[in-house]
């Protein structure tokens, strides 16, 4: 999760504006209810802008899961041992709403995979509705 989280974030912070600074993050995950990956990232965009740090653009993150009669379910709540078909999820930074991270589990086909970006491409653009709403109200206060 580490590893994926990092990645997808080095794509988005301007690294180069501070050199000799080391941004460290901490996520902590509390509790797993499926959509773990997607709620640290989003978080962590959350916590990047509060800090002030520089970024490119803004990232959000989301998950679907592919259940096993083939239908889509957007940020699935599942426990360990559920079965579902596949479970994916992508990461979309804002300017253009692309794909710049994506990590499956499970099998599934092009057209699955095509369906499962472009409804958490809709899903994405919501939050990131929120991220702005949730700043101009931060600088009313």
């Amino acid at each position: 999760i580490g590893n994926w989280i990092k990645t997808a974030l080095e794509e988005v912070i301007l690294t180069n504006v501070h050199p000799h600074t080391i941004i460290s993050i901490i996520v902590q995950e509390v509790e797993n209810d499926g959509a773990v990956l997607a709620a640290a990232v989003n978080s962590t965009c959350c916590a990047l802008l509060d800090a002030g740090i520089p970024m490119k653009c803004l990232i959000a993150a989301m998950s679907v899961t592919i259940a096993t009669d083939g239908s889509l379910i957007l940020d699935s709540r599942h426990k360990e041992g559920d079965e579902f078909q596949a479970m994916l999820t992508f990461a979309f930074e804002s300017l253009n709403c692309k794909i710049i991270s994506v990590t499956t589990q499970g099998s599934f086909t092009e057209k699955q995979f095509k369906k499962c970006a472009k409804l958490c491409a809709t899903a994405a653009k919501g939050i990131f509705e929120f991220y702005e709403n949730s700043i101009k109200q931060r600088f009313r206060a």
